[in-house]
């Protein structure tokens, strides 16, 4: 079985290839992972002391997606958890970076995806709704996926043909 990381990276994969296939003519940037680079410091740190004393950034997001002259931000979240999703998952920094982007004028995006064998699913989730979300479930340590598949501003994008998400939806 794969680790939730390895996961998370395929995930990362099929929303860019969901990106491209409904939005050819959009922009589509992957930025470079925090938690790479913490890996590449730790191996560089064996060889060179003076690597221990770099601080790595917190990255915004997974993706800056363009498409007809508007940009969102989009996070990638994914797991095999059966009945919730955990919000250890998404970080303080991640909703901090959220709601400056919002705030600024832009438009964010978690993208979770619930891996289930052969049904994978995917949820589009403004930065608002999870704060709103969280509160709701304040006394819980994750989200019915019930509550998610019932929430009227949840975005549910259909499954297509390729292993792709119709993700259209964000730019709505």
């Amino acid at each position: 079985m794969p680790s939730a990381r390895q996961g998370g990276y395929k995930w990362e994969r099929v929303f860019q290839k969901s990106f491209d296939k409904c939005f050819p003519e959009g922009f589509i940037y992957k930025l470079i992972d925090t938690h790479s680079l913490e890996g590449i410091t730790k191996a560089a740190m064996k060889q060179n002391k003076a690597w221990g004393k770099m601080v790595v950034p917190k990255v915004p997001a997974d993706y800056i997606c363009i498409h007809k002259g508007q940009t969102i931000w989009a996070e990638c979240k994914n797991t095999v958890n059966k009945t919730s999703f955990p919000l250890r998952n998404i970080k303080d920094h991640q909703i901090e970076f959220a709601t400056l982007i919002e705030n600024a004028g832009g438009r964010y995006y978690f993208a979770i995806r619930r891996e289930i064998p052969r049904n994978h699913q995917c949820y589009l989730i403004t930065v608002d709704d999870i704060i709103r979300l969280k509160k709701e479930n304040q006394n819980r340590k994750s989200i019915k996926w019930e509550q998610l598949e019932n929430d009227p501003h949840v975005k549910k994008p259909p499954f297509m043909k390729g292993a792709k998400f119709d993700i259209s939806c964000m730019f709505d």
